[in-house]
């Protein structure tokens, strides 16, 4: 493989993630920032004006929910935290420009469920998932 390639690649932002986790933890990078333990992937030229509101719905309480449905599951809730699984993640994108940043934790959660259409039952579902971890 061609170094130069490589690093190049390694110093653009990108979001970084655990590979195993209890929730998801995803944050923003934009220096060299990997260990043995952790994945980071990279936004399409053409997504990286959603940033912000893709970096927050990834940390989202809907998205959470959706990745423990689409990923490997681990020992005591725990979730397997790879690109693979990630790709096939669904991002529905906001037709408007919001200041996504200034929002609350539940004032996006609830920006998220009105965009993809949630129903009160849906919703209480994901609001009120556990998951267990290890005592």
């Amino acid at each position: 493989m061609n170094p130069i390639r490589l690093r190049g690649k390694i110093l653009h932002r990108k979001f970084v993630f655990s590979e195993i986790g209890l929730i998801n933890d995803f944050v923003l990078a934009d220096e060299c920032f990997y260990t043995d333990s952790c994945c980071g992937a990279e936004l399409k030229d053409e997504y990286k004006q959603y940033e912000t509101f893709i970096y927050r719905y990834l940390n989202s309480k809907l998205a959470t929910y959706v990745y423990k449905k689409i990923s490997v599951p681990k020992a005591n809730g725990y979730s397997i935290y790879k690109n693979a699984f990630l790709k096939t993640m669904p991002i529905l994108l906001p037709s408007e420009q919001t200041d996504f940043q200034s929002m609350s934790d539940n004032e996006f959660d609830a920006y998220i469920y009105n965009l993809v259409g949630l129903t009160a039952d849906e919703i209480r579902m994901v609001e009120t998932a556990e998951y267990s971890q290890a005592k």
